[in-house]
């Protein structure tokens, strides 16, 4: 059983330091984030009174301290002379019970900004003299710690699979209780049997060798009690708890210890009897109680250096964050980071995967702490982040405002990336393609949220949360963030990106079906753009069709067919400039009689597919939520759009051969030499009908965080109409409609769109 530590003004679950290590020296490993202060201050807690207030003596001026050592505070004299007698707030409403017998005491405060505070210190950590441990003092700060365990999957097997967490959610036979967690599974977003309740206090601690009867631990230990007093209310709680399990729901009590001195923990029955008979009751009317042993906790306040790397632990579940090096671009500093992710978020499969991303911040603002955070989610799925190399475009606009996050997606750039050989190592078909369904939308925006725990201050601008900027599949994957975990947004801005049928088992045959209608569109502005490459088109998909085997081999591997040299229009109908890229490409199609070497090799660095397999692999599975895809662009092309998009056909009669788009076929399994790898487990997607939900629809319905959409009516890929179906169950959702870009309208107008997208969102452009 793991524990809970804090590193670098952070609480970190971890294995529990030894009793006599003060905070901050290290431990075998560090583990995961629950929870972030800005800045600790050390001092000397001298009394406590009036149940809410205390007097401290402040270490130096008592304005910051994080990235002073807390082990100085322990090592602080008794007696300290350095500053008048601060009053501090004591959030805490108990006794407690042995950690005020011996004042003064070393201490750690948080201090707050607000002008309105009446007391602008509170005391979050105490080391009660002769302990050797810190405990914490502050009893509200356990449900958030709980919420990030529960959030980032860390107590493993202790808990069923669930999807979605909901706090303070009334319950009882009256009605005027609440259960600190209700956690739901299940795409209609019913409530699991789980509910989770926190115990969580300065519990009392005895030696091992003297405890008795039901509260004695292994010998030589410390345990943990709790309650320090009769507790009516936790009484309560718990009854309700076992009326939950007693009537066949699943219901779960979890007690987090303030300190890492304890081995166990149990019940006071000296102090609350009837508290520890109710616990023992609950555990047998099939209330979980978690764990057996304690989760500890303790702060350290020792400053940590750029490459830094916490190990973390907990449950089924492994994940690390590193700080890697930071370094300067024209306008730019950049931050490296990673972070090792569960696979499954669910718990129900092991193992991790590496997240990387990238922290940007405006080379005249890396000291500003007003500046709030910006995630982008790119287009894909299946591709990285872009990789900056100056200070332009929308994150040059951007960044007058944020810290930009750029996050290469799971499977991809630097995250632990997917590709044919590393998908073939992994066994089976079978066995890789499910590996790739934790590759979607629902994955990604849970390792953001990690991440999003990990880097942005809860005592910043936006308490905690950050801003999105979704372009493309980015924006179906902010779609899913609002439906995920819309409590740690701030606003959701979106280009080119809202998602189709979010209210169907499937979408897939209607997308194809409407961007098919569009592709012909976008088809015949190009050749009336270049009605010279009609006859060029034409005497590549005749040459081809006359080869062995209707095609040839380019320098790597691929086979050039009719059908795949149909393919270049994904990169050029829909894109600003991309006419201009298909016509220069098609003008160097020939050596003499031959297709040329350039052509070739200008078309294998057009297809990606061997360095980003996931496009092709999960392309209509981002449709899917509870029915399969059964190559649906494959189906309505062959049932509805045969004759247009037959190049031989098309051109042996002297008409203008249509390109495709944003389509994937099962038969470029067979004509790209990586693709064919994968042949197998890509059919296994295609019929797989067992996909998670993406989007909850009822919570979208209830939507509260702004959302501001740049909306392209001549969208290639993402249909006009079907984005007005999604729009509708968007509460409070503001379009921007404009038929002035195409799909890559961020990347061709960055500072206008996203400058206006904010207006939007913040009110600043006002509803008419």
């Amino acid at each position: 059983m793991r524990g809970l530590v804090a590193g670098a003004d952070r609480w970190r679950h971890t294995a529990a330091a030894a009793a006599s290590e003060a905070p901050g020296t290290s431990t075998t490993e560090e583990a995961p984030l629950l929870l972030r202060y800005e800045a600790l201050v050390p001092g000397q807690l001298v009394k406590r009174y009036k149940r809410f207030l205390g007097d401290v003596l402040l270490d130096g001026d008592g304005s910051s301290g994080g990235n002073a050592p807390a082990a100085a505070a322990a090592a602080a004299p008794a007696q300290s002379t350095q500053a008048a007698v601060t009053v501090v707030h004591v959030p805490n409403t108990g006794p407690m019970t042995g950690l005020l017998d011996a004042l003064p005491a070393p201490a750690l405060l948080s201090v707050s900004t607000d002008p309105k505070r009446k007391y602008a210190h509170t005391l979050e950590w105490l080391c009660p003299a002769g302990q050797g441990s810190w405990v914490g003092t502050h009893s509200a700060k356990a449900n958030a710690m709980v919420r990030a365990m529960l959030e980032q999957r860390l107590l493993g097997g202790h808990l069923p699979p669930y999807d979605r967490i909901q706090a303070e959610v009334k319950y009882g036979a009256d009605g005027k209780s609440r259960v600190d967690f209700v956690l739901h599974s299940g795409p209609d977003g019913a409530a699991s049997s789980s509910a989770a309740l926190t115990g969580s206090k300065q519990a009392k601690r005895r030696r091992g060798a003297k405890g008795g009867g039901e509260d004695r631990p292994q010998q030589g230990g410390r345990i943990a009690l709790f309650p320090d007093t009769v507790s009516e209310r936790a009484q309560k709680h718990v009854r309700e708890l076992t009326a939950v399990a007693a009537g066949g729901g699943d219901a779960a009590l979890l007690f987090l210890v303030q300190r890492d001195d304890c081995t166990a923990f149990a019940p006071c029955h000296q102090k609350d009897p009837v508290y520890g008979r109710l616990v023992r009751q609950a555990a047998a009317a099939g209330v979980r109680v978690l764990p057996g042993r304690p989760w500890p906790c303790t702060p350290s306040m020792a400053g940590a250096p750029a490459s830094k790397r916490t190990k973390i632990n907990g449950g089924s579940t492994m994940w690390e964050h590193h700080v890697g090096p930071t370094y300067t671009v024209t306008g730019l500093q950049l931050t490296d980071h990673t972070m090792s992710v569960p696979l499954d978020h669910t718990g129900a499969t092991p193992g991790t995967v590496d997240i990387f991303f990238r922290e940007l911040v405006h080379r005249n603002k890396k000291d500003e702490k007003g500046l709030g955070y910006l995630l982008f989610l790119q287009g894909g799925p299946g591709f990285e982040a872009a990789r900056p190399t100056e200070l332009s475009g929308w994150v040059k606009q951007a960044s007058n405002y944020f810290r930009i996050i750029l996050l290469d997606q799971r499977g991809t750039g630097r995250s632990t990336a997917v590709t044919p050989d590393s998908l073939v190592r992994r066994g089976s078909p079978a066995e890789q393609a499910a590996y790739l369904k934790f590759f979607r939308a629902d994955s990604i925006v849970r390792d953001a949220e990690l991440i999003r725990r990990a880097v942005v201050p809860q005592s910043g601008p936006s308490a905690g949360r950050w801003s999105i900027l979704g372009q493309s599949f980015g924006g179906f994957c902010a779609a899913t963030y609002l439906s995920l975990a819309p409590e740690g947004l701030v606003e959701v801005l979106m280009t080119g990106g809202i998602p189709p049928g979010i209210d169907q088992p499937c979408s897939a045959e209607d997308v194809y079906r409407r961007t098919f209608r569009r592709c012909l569109a976008q088809n015949k502005k190009f050749y009336q753009r270049f009605p010279m490459d009609v006859e060029r088109v034409q005497r590549i998909v005749k040459f081809l069709a006359a080869q062995p085997n209707s095609c040839v081999t380019t320098p790597m591997g691929n086979r050039l067919t009719p059908r795949s040299f149909q393919l270049v229009g994904l990169q050029a109908l829909g894109f600003s400039h991309g006419f201009e890229r298909l016509h220069y490409l098609l003008e160097s199609a020939w050596d003499g009689d031959h297709i040329s070497h350039k052509f070739m090799k200008d078309f294998d660095s057009w297809m990606a597919w061997d360095t980003n397999p996931l496009y092709a692999l999960l392309h209509e599975a981002i449709y899917c939520q509870g029915a399969a895809s059964n190559w649906a662009a494959h189906l309505i092309r062959e049932s509805e759009f045969a004759f247009d998009f037959d190049a031989v056909a098309q051109a042996q009669a002297g008409q203008p051969v249509m390109f495709t788009g944003e389509m994937v076929f099962p038969w470029m399994f067979e004509d790209f030499k990586e693709l064919a790898k994968l042949r197998e487990a890509a059919e296994l997607l295609a019929a797989d009908a067992d996909w998670p939900a993406l989007y909850d629809v009822g919570k979208l319905q209830q939507n509260t965080v702004p959302v501001a959409a740049a909306t392209y009516y001549e969208d290639m890929f993402v249909d006009f109409d079907l984005a007005q179906g999604t729009a509708a169950h968007i509460q409070g959702i503001r379009q921007w409609i404009t038929n002035e870009y195409l799909h890559c309208g961020i990347r061709e107008a960055g500072i206008t769109i996203l400058e206006r997208l904010l207006n939007i969102a913040r009110g600043g452009v006002l509803l008419r």
